[in-house]
């Protein structure tokens, strides 16, 4: 029986992960408004616990989908040799407010990409942004962006944002896009290429789009 190649897999985490959103979804509406209420019991003194917000059960959904992106992203990108030495570790970085939480932490403990461990590093300011390899950019931190390609300038890093501006008109790489309650990805193909990066043909094929620099495909 073959084994399965990194891009074999990735087509599966892909597939899998855009439903992972919408599975979400639905088990959290289903706490919150379950479809046969047991009948109402007499009230007493004791206060009741809060039903858990299908709001925060999404975004927690969503944002543990990206973070195991942000992981496979790792294996389909090359970077030059000078900015990723032998014994250097891959280093993924959140600018600004983190809107992981845990979770980011959580999906890179003891992996690995490329034969090297990983690193989660949180930036309060746009200062140390080129120690990264992969750098997010949440949606609230976007109106930093040309600061931060100021500071990214001739810099080897992936960036990946959330917003389809990102990449189309904020010279963004990778855009993380949640449509219709699933996780998928855009690329701007010109962007990573002025980053000295190079992308996987397996990644590109399954983006939803990928772009050129003006944001035409």
């Amino acid at each position: 029986m073959a084994t399965p190649t990194g891009a074999a897999i990735f087509r599966h985490l892909v597939k899998s992960l855009s439903t992972f959103v919408a599975l979400a979804l639905s088990s959290a509406l289903a706490s919150a408004h379950p479809a046969d209420p047991a009948p109402a019991k007499p009230a007493t003194s004791a206060t009741p616990s809060p039903t858990p917000e299908p709001a925060a059960a999404i975004v927690a959904a969503e944002y543990e989908v990206k973070a195991e992106y942000l992981y496979n992203f790792g294996k389909f990108v090359s970077w030059p040799q000078e900015a990723l030495t032998t014994e250097d570790p891959l280093v993924i970085c959140v600018v600004g407010k983190d809107p992981f939480g845990a979770v980011l932490d959580e999906t890179m403990r003891g992996k690995t990409v490329q034969e090297r461990p990983l690193e989660v590093r949180r930036l309060a300011t746009t200062e140390r942004v080129r120690e990264c390899h992969i750098l997010f950019v949440p949606a609230a931190e976007e109106p930093r962006l040309p600061q931060i390609r100021r500071n990214l300038e001739g810099a080897n890093v992936l960036t990946v944002g959330e917003t389809e501006e990102f990449v189309r008109k904020g010279g963004g790489a990778i855009a993380l896009l949640t449509r219709e309650q699933k996780v998928r990805f855009e690329v701007n193909l010109r962007s990573a290429r002025n980053a000295g990066l190079e992308l996987s043909s397996q990644l590109l094929k399954l983006a939803s789009a990928v772009l050129e620099e003006d944001g035409s495909h």
